[in-house]
């Protein structure tokens, strides 16, 4: 499984809050680590920008695993990076901003499933609407 890459959300124009499909993740693995990556983004002071990764058991009822925000016009984190550990109870999962040591610790469910999508709200504050295009890649790993 180590070297797989999951696309969850394809880089796409998003001018609206949306959700993604359900993507399944299936497999030993015993570690995701989650990338969303926003390559092109035009916004006003007082938009804001809110994602989820989110998981599910069954395919109806949906729980955020992993979630970023971003307020105010442009963004000042373009690319942002989460793991989650999977059926470990002995390893505290994490979530950060890419930083060069100034990251603080973050807060991420541990109770991983094979369900997950994205989930984006998008708040417009004034004109011209904004705009956001990203994606949102899962890299599921085995850990020996």
């Amino acid at each position: 499984m180590n070297g797989d890459r999951v696309l969850l959300l394809a880089s796409a124009v998003r001018l609206a809050s949306g959700v993604g499909p359900e993507i399944l993740v299936p497999g030993d693995w015993s570690v995701c680590a989650f990338r969303f990556s926003a390559s092109a983004y035009t916004t006003n002071v007082g938009d804001e920008f809110s994602i989820w990764v989110q998981q599910s058991w069954d395919g109806v009822q949906w729980d955020d695993l992993v979630s970023w925000k971003q307020a105010g016009s442009g963004f000042t984190d373009p690319e942002r990076v989460a793991s989650v550990p999977r059926w470990r109870s002995d390893q505290a999962g994490e979530g950060h901003t890419l930083a060069d040591a100034t990251t603080a610790a973050g807060v991420v469910n541990t109770l991983v499933g094979e369900r997950f999508r994205v989930k984006w709200l998008v708040v417009q504050a004034g004109v011209p609407a904004p705009s956001y295009t990203f994606e949102v890649v899962a890299y599921p790993r085995r850990v020996r």
